[in-house]
This record gives C-alpha cells, structure tokens and sequence, in this order.
C-alpha cells in the first residue's frame, strides 16, 4: 500500500482510518498530503526568511510574529484567500477521478501515463511531507518561544547537543 513504509508500515495509532471504510481512508491519505505539501512550502520559507523577502515585505518580522503585525498579516491573509479560492475552485476539477492528491501532469510534461506520479513517487513525497510536517511544527513552536529563525534555532542548539552526545556516549571526545 502506498505510504506503508519501513521502518514502521501502515501506523495509525489512534485508529482513525478504521471508522468510515476506504471512502474516509481516501479523505484522510487527501489531508495528508495537502498538510504535507504545506509543511514542505513552509520548511522552504522558514529557510529562506533571513536572505529574501517579497517586495513590499522587507520590514515585517521574522517567523511566526510576522503574523502579528503588518504588513506580514495582510499578506497572510491575502495568502490564505489565494490558496482557499484554488483549492476549492481548480484544485477540486483536476483532482476529480483520480486518487487524493493526484493531479497528473497538468502542464502534458512528462510522457508517461501516470505524469510520473508512481508508486515511488507517492512514497517519497508522502514520506518527505511526514517529515517537513514534524519540522514546521518544530519550527514554528521554537521560533515562537526563542524569537530566533531557523538557522539561528540551530545555532543556539548546538552547545546542548555536543554536551549530550559527550554526556551519553562513551566513545564521545
């Protein structure tokens, strides 16, 4: 099954895909990939914050406090409008008769008949917007606690982590 991979398989700990049958599985494996293309969009700014900006958006704060305040909050919302008005009005039209997530190949660029969506392709995309999920949640949690952006987030890590890797491993320098 796509998305079953190793180490772990198919994992669903709280049992949400047992109630609703393959129709609310196909909803749920949907939101996933959405959610994790997101991630993976917002992993990309969160990298890209300190070195560029939108023209127009050179003053507004880093992170998760350019939310709070103008011109960040305009631009967001503007965003978030864009983004409802594709997906409720084009992305729903190319998705139709195929599964979640599968838009095929919109733009005729590969010459092959999935459009180059197979079975590895949905795994690695899957897998990847799992991972970027746990690092934007991770992300935009320290950059609200700390005020420091992504790169200065690992900066201020790095004393802690060699303190415990020399604290736990014997072999440690």
């Amino acid at each position: 099954q796509i998305g079953a991979t190793a180490p772990l398989g198919f994992w669903d700990p709280l049992g949400f895909t047992s109630k609703g049958g393959e129709e609310n599985f196909l909803k749920l494996r949907g939101a996933e990939l959405k959610h994790g293309r997101v991630a993976m969009l917002a992993i990309i700014g969160f990298l890209g914050q300190p070195s560029w900006r939108f023209p127009g958006f050179e003053g507004a704060p880093d992170g998760v406090r350019a939310l709070t305040e103008a011109p960040g909050s305009t631009g967001f919302a503007c965003l978030f409008l864009l983004v409802g008005f594709f997906e409720l009005r084009i992305l729903a039209d190319l998705e139709e008769e195929n599964e979640p997530g599968n838009f095929g190949d919109p733009f005729k660029m590969i010459k092959t008949q999935s459009g180059g969506y197979d079975e590895r392709w949905r795994n690695l995309e899957l897998n990847n917007g799992r991972l970027a999920m746990v690092g934007a949640i991770g992300t935009i949690t320290a950059n609200w606690y700390t005020g420091l952006d992504a790169y200065q987030q690992w900066q201020a890590a790095k004393p802690a982590t060699i303190a415990f890797i020399k604290t736990t491993l014997w072999f440690a320098p």
